[in-house]
């Protein structure tokens, strides 16, 4: 048994990667540590214990992204560019015989996964590459914008297509028609590159609505990232409008934004009655300028009120921003019947309490006026029969006095004689 008093907390330990870290596989990693209350040839196990970069626990319990093998490794499954400058430490404990609590040792210098994996965007403000670009054709504008890509090895542009709606495809030229820059270690990360788009000739009517198509590559991946070159104009329409709660007199739409033209889109909610002697048959606006999220890939959503129960109405959405509007077609939908609302619990609780009160106050006054009653009646007796032993008193006393009187007559008398 290894004694109390030898316990010291292990080295600080370091992490080692068993496995590489390759997009879509498992990377493996060590915790290396050195006990320093136990005997160089202890063969005991040490305790290993992981944390991400909040301290949070790692793979204790076991999840589908981190698990803790039986050697204690750190096992992160399905890599992937989001992955990539995640940090994790790692810290150890003896597990020695007769060492109730066993000391701790400091954190470990944290761990960066570094994945190489296919390029990736970065979520970094204003630096995203959108999934659409408006421009004015009338005008002598160019395109130009920037964005970041996530690669561990330096990625390049090596390609850009662009295709019409017709289907037909051109090559960029990536010195006469496109300039491409770049620029890596953005903010001091080795897998950040800050990439540079410029289209260097002029833009012409047939280049409404054309879809391009950037071929990025890095050491041992490639992937394709498109957008689309729109004209600015009205909004497209709205789709997948669907209602998200209905009641008697309320329904809540939801629906997806269509392109906003350019310009930030505001949105009307329309309703009518089909069936006009329900309601009014013409369009009227119940909600007015729904702003739109500016989260991408969100849906927007609004709430109609002051319906009627067990009607039927269409509903449909008008986008508008500065150059015009759009409406979407009309969306069905029948409010429910209105149920009888019951009295709360609450009053009816509230209620008995105050019959309890009043009843438990009538009894006390009923109780209380008896007793009176009782003790009146009981004093006025005891006052009438001692004004009646006050009188027997006297009475009493009268006639001892005449007796006496009637005695010493007597006695004067006698002694007269």
């Amino acid at each position: 048994m290894w004694s109390e008093t030898h316990r010291c907390k292990p080295g600080q330990p370091s992490i080692v990667a068993i496995t590489d870290a390759l997009d879509g596989q498992t990377l493996k990693l060590s915790c290396n540590t050195i006990s320093t209350s136990l005997p160089a040839d202890h063969g005991l196990p040490m305790s290993i214990f992981w944390h991400d970069e909040q301290k949070n626990p790692l793979g204790i319990p076991a999840g589908e992204k981190y698990v803790v093998n039986a050697e204690g490794q750190l096992e992160i499954h399905k890599l992937e560019s989001s992955d990539m400058g995640r940090q994790v430490t790692c810290t150890s404990s003896d597990r020695a015989e007769g060492v109730a609590t066993p000391p701790v040792s400091d954190p470990s210098p944290p761990y960066e996964i570094l994945t190489e994996s296919a390029p990736g965007l970065a979520k970094i403000s204003g630096l995203t590459l959108e999934h659409e670009y408006f421009r004015d054709f009338s005008l002598t504008d160019t395109l130009k914008f920037a964005f970041v890509i996530i690669s561990l090895s330096e990625p390049s542009v090596v390609e850009i297509k662009s295709r019409k709606m017709t289907g037909q495809i051109s090559y960029e030229d990536l010195t006469t028609d496109v300039s491409i820059t770049k620029s890596t270690n953005y903010e001091g990360k080795i897998y950040l590159t800050k990439f540079t788009f410029t289209l260097l000739r002029a833009m012409y009517e047939n280049d409404k609505n054309r879809t391009f198509t950037l071929t990025i590559s890095n050491r041992k991946f490639s992937r394709d990232f498109m957008f689309i070159l729109r004209d600015v104009g009205p909004p497209s329409p709205v789709t997948n409008i669907s209602a998200l709660d209905i009641r008697h007199d309320t329904v809540v739409l939801i629906w997806t934004p269509g392109s906003q033209g350019g310009v930030k889109q505001f949105f009307d909610v329309e309703y009518r009655c089909p069936d006009h002697t329900q309601c009014n048959s013409t369009w009227t606006t119940a909600v007015r300028r729904v702003p739109e999220s500016d989260t991408i890939d969100t849906r927007t959503k609004a709430t109609v009120e002051n319906l009627s129960p067990e009607t039927e109405y269409d509903f449909r959405i008008v986008s508008t921003n500065t150059h015009g509007s759009t409406t979407s077609e009309p969306f069905h939908v029948k409010t429910i019947k209105m149920t009888a609302t019951l009295p709360e619990p609450e009053t009816e609780t509230n209620n008995g309490v105050i019959i309890g009160i009043t009843a438990v106050f009538l009894a006390i006054v009923f109780i209380a006026a008896l007793l009176y009653g009782v003790a009146t009646s009981t004093i006025f007796n005891l006052s009438k029969e001692n004004q009646t032993i006050k009188s027997t008193s006297f009475e009493t006393a009268e006639e001892d006095g005449a007796s006496s009187e009637s005695d010493s007559t007597d006695s004067g008398s006698s002694s007269n004689v």
